[in-house]
Formats: structure tokens, sequence, C-alpha cells
């Protein structure tokens, strides 16, 4: 339900081109959680982590793309519709230094 709350930041492409990069994005993850000791337990992971492995697909997505998938999973992680509709709200103040995403649910 709050994912597609969530999706309202999102062009239907961008969601299609993920879903096609879906197996580099967890192989990246995973990577990256094995090397170091994550400070919240998998599937959430930071949104900064999630932005990284985003970004490292550069000839996939825009800068602006990337931005708005990190958006969207962040959105899309609350676990309510209410926080996910305040969330959306405040769409332009979300801070990727402190949210956490479900990287599951992401995918």
């Amino acid at each position: 339900d709050t994912w597609v709350i969530a999706s309202d930041v999102l062009k239907k492409e961008v969601i299609e081109k993920t879903i096609s990069n879906t197996e580099y994005l967890k192989f990246y993850i995973n990577q990256v959680l094995k090397q170091n000791n994550p400070s919240v337990p998998p599937p959430l992971i930071s949104a900064i982590l999630l932005h990284r492995a985003l970004s490292q697909l550069k000839y996939e997505y825009t800068n602006k793309e990337v931005d708005d998938l990190v958006v969207y999973a962040v959105i899309g992680s609350r676990s309510t519709r209410v926080e996910a509709q305040k969330k959306l709200g405040d769409a332009e103040l979300i801070d990727i230094k402190s949210e956490i995403v479900n990287f599951d649910h992401f995918l």
C-alpha cells in the first residue's frame, strides 16, 4: 500500500529499469554489507547505501532518477499509509543520510 503512494514520485520507465537491474543491485548491496558492519539489520539499509548502489549504474539512470528512486524507497518503506502520505508531502525535505529503506520491499 505504501509503495503505491510512493510511486507518485516516479516515472514508469524508471521502475522498469530498476526491475531489469535488480540482480546487480542485490549483488552490490550484499557486497557492501559483507564488507561493513551495517548499522541496521538487513533487509533494512541506509538510504545513502541505496543511493550509492543506484549511482553505480550511471549509464542507466540520470542523477535525478537516482534521487527520485531513493525518495520512492524512503516513502515506500514507511510502515503505514498515513506515514507514507506524510513523507510524500515532505518529499523535498527527505535527508537520505538519516533515512532507512526496506531493500527487500524496494525490489
